[in-house]
């Protein structure tokens, strides 16, 4: 089966996890490919929790925003979080690429679910994660679609 076209999500300036103007965040770009919501992640000695190693709530974080991402995407509604879990299987090292990706794995009209992963290039899995999200109002999605940056070479998934 032949890979789908990645296209990039819009994201909110000022986001930890995604916002380009916030210098103290990740500044990652998310996108959609295959059945994920997923990003590529090289971290900064900053993002540093014991000797060469990344800080968990690192990609907590991350996984937070994309297990959201992958319901978003799917119901073309914006969610909160709910509830999380997260399980750390092996440290992170710095100076390497790490995959994260999400995919929604079930749900009904009042909650969501989405699991994720961080990996390396090779496959191997860092964390894996279990989030809940709560479906906001239209009237909200539409709030918050206001307010997105909108990629030339990304997806509009409020259209």
């Amino acid at each position: 089966m032949a890979a789908t076209q990645s296209r990039y999500l819009p994201g909110y300036a000022k986001c930890f996890c995604c916002g380009q103007e916030n210098q103290c965040g990740l500044r990652q770009r998310f996108y959609y490919e295959d059945g994920y919501i997923k990003c590529q992640f090289i971290p900064e000695k900053r993002f540093e929790g014991y000797h060469g190693n990344i800080h968990g709530g690192v990609f907590c974080a991350l996984l937070d925003e994309i297990m959201g991402w992958a319901p978003t995407y799917n119901f073309k509604q914006m969610c909160v979080t709910g509830k999380l879990e997260f399980k750390f299987l092996r440290p992170a090292p710095l100076n390497q690429k790490y995959i994260c990706q999400a995919k929604m794995t079930g749900g009904d009209r009042r909650l969501w679910e989405a699991l994720g992963e961080v990996l390396d290039e090779f496959g191997n899995v860092y964390v894996e994660g279990r989030g809940l999200y709560i479906p906001s109002s239209d009237e909200e999605t539409k709030n918050v679609a206001s307010y997105l940056t909108y990629y030339p070479d990304g997806e509009r998934p409020f259209d």
